[in-house]
């Protein structure tokens, strides 16, 4: 495999970006879980108001990598972030430093376009790997923060409280 070349993604990689999320949620166990699609990707990963961002590695002109992403703000910091929601490098291209440079170039595009200052993920506890990985590049597992999530239907019934 030739050396993984990083590029941001446009609005023609939606299936590529798709295809790699869907290969990232099979993966995790999330297959049945997983909704994103061409058309949802595009409006709001390239489209007005636009939600998210993503980066995207090739080798071969094969998809190996994706770090998907969206800005955001702590007050603690008083500063501007990046929260990567998706990172994923292919199996065939892993241990070549090819996570870290997808995470550095999501960064670097963040610090221009919104001058963010910091970085926020979530890894799952029940990965150690990943776990390895973010703690070699100086991430810290902050054991007291526990990420909640309010899905359908709860997410429905809050708005429609009076």
């Amino acid at each position: 495999m030739s050396e993984p070349m990083i590029r941001a993604a446009g609005p023609d990689d939606a299936p590529v970006v798709v295809a790699v999320l869907s290969s990232l949620a099979h993966e995790i166990g999330d297959g049945a879980r997983f909704r994103s699609t061409e058309s949802l990707i595009r409006r709001h990963g390239f489209g007005r108001g636009r939600l998210l961002h993503s980066m995207l590695a090739f080798a071969d002109a094969a998809p190996v990598g994706l770090a998907l992403y969206f800005p955001t703000f702590s007050t603690t910091r008083g500063a501007p972030g990046l929260y990567i929601q998706d990172l994923y490098v292919a199996e065939a291209a892993r241990g070549g430093g090819l996570g870290r440079r997808l995470l550095q170039a999501a960064a670097r595009h963040a610090g221009t376009a919104w001058e963010a200052t910091h970085l926020t993920l979530t890894v799952y506890d029940d990965n150690a790997a990943a776990r390895d990985f973010y703690q070699r590049l100086g991430f810290v597992l902050r054991r007291g923060e526990i990420p909640a999530s309010l899905d359908e239907p709860s997410f429905s019934r809050l708005l429609q409280w009076p």
